[in-house]
């Protein structure tokens, strides 16, 4: 009995050895130079329970960011960009809220004024011999004002402007996007990507 939980755990050590010391696979043809999304209005998480519609549990949309009002925090335009090459504006981030088309009580511009900064989740991963993949980590860049005329543009590097440290913000390092938003100064989701249609 002892003789086998020693080629066990011999075992487990060497499979430990043979990890440390493997080398990560990436297919040389593959390029993703750019991450590119649109951003729709992020919408608080619906209270479990609230009312069912055909089945599927449902509450009214409600975001309680900047000012507390779903109408304090519209944009018609918002995208976050993320560049492999370690450049200036290796990200970007943009919120248009200027032409949002809105009328008489409410207003356009519903941004101007707040301070927003792009917040980036990364799983790097390290190629080649000693590979390893890094545990996920949430980075926070730069926060700015937005301008009064309601548009809001990030530009910065993730090593400079963003926190994240230079073993990471390596361009040899493969970087997933894990999740990409623009938050708020209180640290709220203001815009995640997603999808939607036009009304």
């Amino acid at each position: 009995m002892m003789g086998k939980a020693l080629v066990a755990g011999i075992a487990g050590v060497a499979g430990l050895m043979f990890v440390s010391n493997a080398s990560a696979q990436f297919d040389s043809k593959l390029q993703a130079s750019t991450f590119n999304t649109k951003l729709v209005q992020a919408m608080d998480e619906c209270p479990v329970g609230t009312t069912t519609v055909s089945g599927i549990g449902a509450c009214a949309p409600a975001n309680t960011l900047l000012g507390g009002t779903s109408t304090g925090n519209t944009f018609s335009t918002g995208k976050i960009v993320v560049k492999s090459k370690n450049v200036p504006s290796q990200v970007i981030g943009i919120l248009k809220s200027s032409g949002n088309g809105k009328t008489a009580p409410d207003v356009s511009k519903d941004l101007a004024g707040a301070s927003l900064h792009v917040r980036l989740t990364l799983r790097a991963t390290k190629g080649g011999v000693g590979a390893l993949t890094f545990e996920d980590q949430t980075y926070n860049c730069t926060a700015t004002t937005v301008g009064t005329n309601g548009n809001w543009v990030f530009k910065g590097s993730l090593a400079a402007n963003c926190g994240v440290p230079s073993l990471i913000a390596d361009p040899a390092v493969m970087k997933e996007i894990v999740s990409a938003s623009i938050v708020d100064g209180s640290g709220l989701n203001v815009a995640v990507p997603g999808v939607r249609k036009k009304p």
